[in-house]
């Protein structure tokens, strides 16, 4: 039975870290171009108050997009510039699942 010896895969192993954390950057940069559009949709159609996806359009561009960007170039935020996008989360998932969506006068 042949042995892997722990030297023979240390590159492997550096290379699975690598692309780990582009693979992360790179998601993160979709998802920071998608989640503003996303929630100038909200805006403009309504589904959830109008503060609520000013909320998410604010804190989604600011903390998300600039820190995405700024990985890519090697800068790295805290938790903490997280912080007010992530109760945005919990808040508009509670409202749909509370107050629902609103279906329009024609569709009823």
């Amino acid at each position: 039975m042949a042995t892997v010896q722990p030297e023979s895969i240390a590159p492997l192993a550096g290379m699975l870290m690598t692309s780990r954390a582009f693979n992360y950057s790179a998601a993160m940069l979709a998802f920071s171009v998608g989640a503003p559009l996303f929630y100038y949709l909200l805006f403009r159609t309504r589904l959830v108050p109008r503060w609520m996806s000013m909320w998410g359009l604010v804190t989604a561009i600011c903390p998300c997009l600039v820190s995405t960007v700024g990985s890519f170039f090697g800068y790295h935020f805290p938790i903490w510039f997280y912080l007010p996008y992530i109760p945005f989360e919990f808040v508009t998932g509670l409202w749909i699942v509370v107050f629902g969506i609103p279906v329009p006068e024609a569709n009823k």
